[in-house]
């Protein structure tokens, strides 16, 4: 009879995601000016066999702090393919019909996800997202993410700063 292989190292580095999470987001919208700041929620847990991290993220967008009224809601779906040697998944989001694919890896010490998003813009033009997400502590995570240029320039949209609740 066929046994499952069981999660390895490589999800339980993924694992470090996983918990609930208050967030505060600052979205950069023009350079030079302050950032705007929303408060947000990110959930994560290892699903699917312990395999894959299955993420929520939302942010509230309405001023009245009813995230009724206006959102941004996110989901991911992330796991290790030992054949490409690399973390994979898919993201969606509110802001777009598009499925977005991802690349990542983790630093030596497992302290740095770096995650690559690839989907289309919102003319249809190519976009390409590079998130750094730093470990502070083991309750606390900051996730950066540079829009990348054509040429390979990179300028700060986002940072989320979240702090574990459980």
């Amino acid at each position: 009879m066929y046994e499952f292989p069981k999660p390895g190292p490589e999800q339980e580095r993924l694992s470090k995601l996983a918990g609930e999470w208050k967030s505060e987001v600052k979205f950069y919208v023009e350079p030079g000016a302050p950032p705007m700041v929303k408060p947000g929620a990110h959930s994560a847990r290892m699903d699917v066999g312990g395999y894959f991290l299955l993420r929520e993220f939302r942010v509230d967008l309405d001023d009245a702090g009813d995230f009724k009224a206006l959102a941004f809601d996110g989901r991911g779906l992330t796991g290790y393919d030992p054949f490409q040697r690399k973390y994979i998944g898919v993201w969606v989001d509110s802001g777009s019909p598009a499925l977005y694919q991802t690349e990542a890896s983790f630093d030596a010490l497992g302290d740095v996800y770096t995650e690559t998003s690839r989907g289309p813009g919102p003319s249809g033009e190519p976009l390409v997202i590079r998130m750094v997400t730093t470990f502070r502590a083991r309750d606390e995570m900051v996730l950066e993410m540079f829009r990348v240029g054509e040429d390979g320039s990179e300028t700060l949209v986002t940072e989320i700063r979240n702090v574990r609740v459980s």
